[in-house]
């Protein structure tokens, strides 16, 4: 037994179905603005009375209403076919938006329910009196028409053609029209500023005057605007709101994008100084065309901070020192080649679980007013001349290494050791560091950190603060300042203690730290005790000097 089989539709669910085919309740607002644009419109009218919507557009009109209402038959020309492919079905869209339907173009008059339309019932058109253009009437609209505003707002930011809502025109800040745009093998193509280019900077791409990627959210602020060749990129069926092979696409699109933004840098450092160019476009050319900075003569201080403390990384603290415009310069090539200024390559933190030194080596290139550059650099650029700050070779020696002035656990076992300074020596010379805290880890056979000694020079006032150099005082990633408080304040007894012999000179170096504000006690002498636990507490005032 044989049979024959053949691609058939059944019409009366197909056109039940349409209803769950379109993405959005916008659609049909889009695709009604598309045919006035494909008609020749110079404008499209929208107004909102109640739950009616009219829109009016001045095209060539409609000379056969039933291309309306045939699926997959636009009704367009040949040139208008091959130039948009347009899909004849969305047109549809608007019979499940609203409750009635009027249409008027070229003296013709359809007004029908828009239920007996979608049961494929016969409408009879009449003679009407709107003979330019095309006049559509949505009555008694079946979603939220407060909707409409915003919706035609995003339609617009992108259209071909002025749209109207109320009386208003609304802004076309992506519009064809809006600016000047440099055609490209993707089509026209628009870069506002190039300055603000980043691997994450958002395109916004439009396809016949509809947004097809790129940011959707209202008042965003995207690097480019490309309005896509017709003829060599498609959308999807049946609404429009994205690309076939998407992906693929934006890829292409992207790569076209920023060649053009590279052509526009390069223009731009043709025209500008050195140190202009890299202050204004620095970030952007790192970023498409670091071909462009590999052999330019100037470094923006922006990326090379100054080091300023010896701490390990967390991220509530700066542990570089940002100065734009302030005590910080742009470097210039001729100058780092002859030595006058120190950078180092890489993060420059301090972690002694890699590097037992590291904390050394940071104090090192601190007291050279070393900067750093973390962020990657061209291949062949002149500052990967730079030493590693992770490759840094230093040797120390304590100077007169006295008593431990405590031992505590934190996230390692430490002590307090006093000195009077630490020698460091390395690529650049020998330096001497008296003013900061240095902690030096010290591995067992395994490598493994268990111990650490923080270095305390007598001229430190920020004592125990080298605590910090391999402790962040964290909790759930989030700064426990209560708990930093007091063991900073812990430590800073301590040292105290350790570094002042005689009692007096203790007592001096601790009271130093008090201040009382209060009328009453000023001017007045005390005679204090010390307890065994090392309390102070007050037995008698005596009276005070006369004068």
């Amino acid at each position: 037994m044989t049979s024959n089989v053949r691609v058939a539709v059944n019409q009366e669910n197909l056109v039940k179905n349409l209803k769950f085919a379109f993405s959005n309740f916008s659609s049909f607002i889009a695709e009604l603005m598309q045919n006035s644009r494909r008609a020749g419109a110079t404008k499209v009218e929208l107004t909102l009375e109640g739950k009616t919507l009219t829109v009016v557009d001045d095209g060539h009109g409609i000379a056969d209403f039933q291309k309306l209402f045939t699926i997959a038959e636009s009704g367009w020309d040949n040139k208008t076919r091959s130039l948009e492919s347009p899909f004849g079905i969305g047109f549809t869209s608007a019979l499940f938006a609203c409750s009635h339907l009027r249409v008027e173009s070229c003296g013709q008059l359809l007004d029908a329910p828009t239920r007996a339309l979608l049961d494929m019932h016969d409408m009879t058109v009449v003679s009407g009196t709107v003979t330019t253009g095309t006049k559509l009437t949505l009555a008694d609209l079946t979603f939220d028409e407060t909707r409409i505003k915003s919706a035609l707002e995003v339609i617009a930011r992108g259209y071909e053609i002025p749209v109207i809502f109320n009386g208003d025109v609304l802004p076309r800040p992506e519009a064809i029209d809006s600016g000047e745009f440099v055609r490209t093998p993707i089509g026209a193509v628009r870069v506002p500023d190039v300055a603000g280019f980043g691997s994450n900077s958002s395109i916004a791409v439009y396809l016949q005057g509809i947004q097809v990627s790129g940011p959707t959210f209202y008042g965003r602020n995207p690097v480019a605007i490309v309005h896509l060749d017709s003829t060599r990129f498609h959308a999807k069926l049946p609404d429009r709101n994205c690309l076939i092979d998407q992906a693929d696409k934006e890829a292409e699109i992207r790569k076209q994008v920023e060649s053009l933004a590279h052509s526009m840098l390069a223009q731009r450092q043709r025209e500008l100084d050195a140190e202009a160019f890299v202050e204004m476009y620095w970030d952007a050319a790192a970023c498409v065309a670091p071909d462009l900075l590999r052999d330019h003569p100037v470094v923006p201080a922006k990326v090379l901070p100054k080091l300023v403390r010896v701490l390990c990384y967390a991220h509530w603290h700066e542990i570089y020192e940002y100065q734009f415009g302030s005590d910080l310069e742009p470097i210039h090539r001729d100058v780092f080649e002859r030595g006058e200024i120190r950078v180092v390559r890489g993060s420059g933190y301090v972690d002694l679980e890699e590097d037992d030194e590291s904390g050394v080596k940071r104090a090192y290139a601190m007291r050279h007013e070393a900067l750093v550059i973390a962020e990657p650099l061209p291949k062949g650029h002149w500052l990967l001349n730079a030493p590693r700050f992770d490759d840094l070779q230093v040797g120390y020696d304590i100077v007169n290494e006295g008593t431990v002035a405590g031992s505590d656990y934190e996230t390692h076992s430490f002590d307090f050791r006093i000195c009077d300074s630490i020698t460091i020596s390395g690529i650049w010379g020998e330096v001497v560091v008296d003013d900061h805290e240095i902690s030096v880890a010290c591995p067992d056979e395994n490598g493994t950190v268990d111990q650490v000694t923080v270095y305390t020079p007598l001229k430190v006032r920020d004592m125990g603060e080298g605590v910090q150099q391999f402790h962040a005082f964290s909790e759930d990633e989030c700064e426990d300042e209560d708990r930093r408080n007091a063991s900073l304040a812990r430590y800073r007894r301590w040292i105290k203690q350790a570094r002042n012999v005689s009692p007096k000179e203790l007592l001096d170096d601790l009271l130093r730290d008090l201040f009382v504000d209060t009328e009453t006690v000023r001017d007045t002498r005390f005679i204090l005790q010390v307890s065994k636990t090392g309390q102070l507490s007050i037995i008698e005032q005596v009276e005070a000097f006369a004068g």
